[in-house]
């Protein structure tokens, strides 16, 4: 499998916005229904809960020896059942060949089952009077814990000797463990108990997800669910595998949970004449009256007065509400589920390193933290060894689960899980340091090779974010995309989200966007993507007005004359506007359009001196600050010469922070290029004072949102330029215009090996490259110089290179963007004249090297 291009901040910029997070927490509540309604998930739940049943029976009958099989499996069968209508799945009571043998019993009713005889039962009952402890968790830390007949037992009831032994002994023996348990308050010691399911346990015995354990944890806040309901209607439409079963509406109805509800009651009083106002006040002033209303009959047009009726407003006390639950088909109103998910339990904040490394970085949604739920019962699957089925069936046992309900997310759960395998890093490593003279090893949960080596996959996956993985990640679980794999094709729901989808919306319907500078560079951009799909003949191109634009679009693209500039660049890339469109499509125009103009400053020098800096993070901040403050400086500057060059975003401008800052700047630029001689001196101070309190505003503000459009541009500038057909021909030369100290140093460009950047912008004409090195004519510390780059296009240069003339803000400058990892090697260096008026320059040729494809 060929893997996906991965762009400079893997669609980071995307991540953060809230139409993906929203996107990709519908896309996993789907695919986890999906994954409810096949048939081997449901066999392999099935499996894991008659394999539990029969551990739970013959260690009954071990503790029990009197006791029939019958009648211990009768006894233990109570273990899987609970009467807690705020959890979803649980059915009160039932029968076990229910769950076992049913091809229609619901995946979270298996798994609920599973989830209470491991040890939720036991936790949740544990404080009844004569309540009897039967529980995975029980047996296991009896025979763990107890007498040192703990291997024969292990081994009468088939359980993973090879894991639970070394595991268990870590539990006991471990002295950080043992410190820890003395250092923490008990909310927090209780994730580092002497618990085979404790998960702060399971986290460290799998050492290097500790601390990621850590963090989620950290990252948890209580969210108040008051007035968050959900409905059946909710879990029906999502798919033939989440509706509630009969079984779940027939006990749901009997412990209905619902909101405040209020009706009215009314009492008739007949009477002879109606009631005074005084009458009616005292009524009213009766406990619960909320009005009082005069009766009348009416008899041929004739009124007879009957009486007077009091109202008064009651609590109203349904009966069999589940019996209004709809049909899937069906809209109306229901009552809500008493379910208490977990996306109603706990909020994740936004502020914390978890959240900021795995959902904003990576773009997964996340709930809870990391699923304990989902650590525990795979640890379980994999202590009871359960024959006739994958463990990657179990893993999605665990998704369909949890997903539709929102217990957790995809991430959440499947790091879990990775967390329950123990990893490869660990295998091996001793239980204790000194307390055992002879500790043992730890050995991973699983025991068949396939098994660990599908689960490694998956976790493998998962670190290469969201996108990717629903992607990769998914064809794991799934043996094939979920949208490929459906009768009738695609389904919008089952489709994973796009990140260019949704930059390409935000460009369609935005009103404004940071790094452009104003209204017509959106409908500029929004008119070519219209535009270049309609090209089929570049000879003989279509009119305008067969691009469907709006009127704002087409004016703009008239007024700039972008027709025969996006006709002559398509034909010198030899391609159509249809062909081209296939892949450069308008979420790429858009970024290379920006980039081209103001943004290029900005985005070149943060990526390039804060490359790999985490978003937020105070160097990256730093550096889009100092970026913004030159370009505000160089217009002020040329302000006062009266020339008010260059091009400045209007974050600094519009921002109601910096506004008035700004035109403060701008006002006394303007009064110190006009000021007298006398008043120079006096004009001077005020423009330093105002350039003062601007820079220090820039500098102080975070910049967040402009940060995750400056890695969004530069993704899908990035992605477009791959996406780009090469130039045709042999030998066609680059230029770049750049300096030199002329003091101690020297640019990096100029050294004898020059490697690009992330974007490293060059031009077809030579012109472009000496106009922008004449900036430095007369600067006394740089020096001008032109770079040429050599071999550089050609088939082995593929991918690495777009020439974007034809969507640059500025399509006369002929521009080639180069990606990231591009090598050429200094060939001779000289001083030569260039230009027109002629001008002393170094120029420097350079040879194509390698490239990064």
């Amino acid at each position: 499998m060929t893997p996906l291009p991965t762009p400079p901040h893997d669609y980071e910029g995307v991540y953060s916005m809230p139409e993906w997070q929203k996107a990709a927490t519908e896309y996993e509540r789907h695919l986890g229904a999906h994954l409810a309604d096949r048939p081997e998930v449901r066999t392999a739940a099935q499996h894991a809960l008659k394999r539990l049943h029969d551990v739970l029976t013959r260690d009954y009958i071990l503790q029990n020896p009197a006791t029939t099989e019958v009648e211990a499996r009768r006894i233990t069968a109570e273990a899987f059942f609970l009467d807690k209508a705020t959890s979803s799945g649980q059915v009160g009571t039932g029968t076990l060949g229910y769950l076992t043998t049913n091809d229609r019993v619901t995946v979270r009713e298996v798994m609920t089952a599973f989830f209470n005889a491991a040890y939720f039962r036991s936790e949740t009952e544990r404080t009844k009077t004569g309540f009897k402890d039967i529980s995975l968790k029980a047996t296991v830390q009896r025979i763990y814990f107890g007498p040192s007949t703990a291997a024969a037992d292990a081994k009468k009831l088939g359980l993973n000797e090879d894991y639970l032994a070394p595991y268990t002994e870590f539990l006991v023996k471990n002295e950080f463990l043992a410190a820890q348990r003395k250092l923490l308050p008990n909310n927090l010691a209780k994730g580092l108990a002497r618990d085979i399911f404790a998960v702060g346990c399971l986290a460290y015995y799998s050492k290097n997800h500790y601390k990621e354990y850590v963090l989620s944890q950290m990252a948890r806040g209580w969210r108040d669910p008051e007035g968050e309901y959900t409905f059946p209607a909710d879990y029906a439409r999502l798919g033939g595998g989440t509706g509630l079963s009969q079984a779940e509406c027939a006990y749901l109805g009997t412990r209905p949970v619902f909101p405040d509800l209020e009706g009215f009651d009314t009492k008739f009083t007949s009477g002879a004449s109606p009631l005074s106002p005084e009458q009616i006040a005292e009524q009213k002033s009766k406990s619960g009256v909320i009005d009082v209303q005069e009766s009348y009959e009416y008899t041929n047009g004739n009124r007879t007065y009957r009486g007077y009726v009091t109202v008064k407003a009651i609590k109203v006390t349904p009966h069999n509400v589940r019996a209004g639950d709809l049909d899937p088909a069906a809209y109306g109103p229901e009552f809500p589920l008493p379910w208490i998910e977990g996306w109603k339990n706990y909020g994740i904040n936004p502020g914390s390193d978890w959240h900021r490394t795995y959902s904003v970085q990576r773009g997964y949604p996340l709930i809870a933290g990391l699923s304990g739920t989902a650590a525990r019962l795979f640890s379980a699957y994999g202590w009871l060894q359960v024959p006739g089925t994958r463990a990657l069936d179990f893993a999605k046992a665990l998704l369909a689960w949890m997903l539709p309900t929102g217990d957790h997310s995809l991430y959440e759960i499947i790091k879990a899980i990775h967390i329950a395998t123990l990893n490869t890093k660990n295998e091996n490593e001793t239980t204790a340091i000194t307390a055992n003279p002879r500790p043992l090893r730890k050995k991973r949960l699983l025991t068949i090779p396939s098994d660990n080596t599908d689960l490694d996959r998956l976790a493998t996956a998962l670190k290469n974010g969201a996108h990717h993985f629903y992607d990769e990640g998914v064809k794991i679980i799934t043996g094939e995309s979920i949208y490929h794999i459906l009768p009738g094709g695609s389904d919008p729901l089952l489709s994973p989200p796009d990140p260019e989808n949704i930059y390409t919306e935000k460009i369609q319907t935005a009103d404004s966007l940071h790094l452009q500078s104003g209204m017509s560079d959106l409908y500029m951009i929004r008119a070519m993507s219209k535009y270049i799909p309609t090209v089929k003949d570049c000879g003989n191109p279509p009119d305008v007005a067969g691009a469907r634009m709006t009127k704002r679009e087409k004016y703009w693209f008239e007024h700039y004359d972008r027709k025969p500039e996006i006709v002559e660049w398509l034909q010198e890339l030899e391609c159509t506007g249809v062909e081209l469109f296939k892949n450069f499509r308008t979420a790429h125009v858009a970024a290379v359009y920006i980039y081209t103009g103001a943004g290029y400053e900005i985005i070149n020098r943060v990526d390039k001196q804060a490359e790999g800096k985490e978003m937020g993070g105070s160097r990256r901040a730093k550096m889009i600050a100092e970026a913004l403050w030159y370009l505000c400086e160089r217009r002020l500057d040329a302000g006062v010469s009266g020339k008010w060059g260059g091009e400045v975003p209007p974050e600094v401008p519009s921002n109601p922070e910096l506004k008035s800052r700004w035109e403060a700047a701008v006002d006394a630029a303007g009064a110190l290029a006009s000021a007298s001689t006398a008043g120079k001196k006096d004009a001077k101070k005020k423009f330093d004072a105002a350039k003062s309190a601007l820079k220090s505003g820039i500098m102080s503000h975070g910049w967040a949102d402009l940060d995750q459009e400056l890695k969004a541009h530069t993704d899908f500038a990035f992605m477009g330029i791959r996406s780009l057909p090469p130039l045709p021909g042999p030998g066609l030369s680059l230029y770049r215009g750049t300096w030199e100290s002329r003091g101690v140093g020297m640019n990096p460009a100029l050294k004898d090996r020059f490697v690009t950047k992330k974007l490293t912008s060059t031009s077809k004409a030579e012109s472009a490259a000496v106009k922008f090195a004449r900036n430095y004519e007369d600067n006394k510390f740089l020096k001008p110089a032109v770079i040429q780059l050599t071999g550089f296009i050609s088939t082995q240069a593929k991918n690495c290179y777009g020439y974007v003339a034809g969507v640059s803000k500025q399509p006369h400058e002929a521009e080639v963007i180069i990606t990231k990892g591009v090598s050429f090697k200094k060939f001779v260096k000289s001083e030569r004249d260039v230009g027109h008026p002629p001008f002393i320059a170094l120029y420097a040729v350079y040879e194509w090297e390698s490239s990064v494809s």
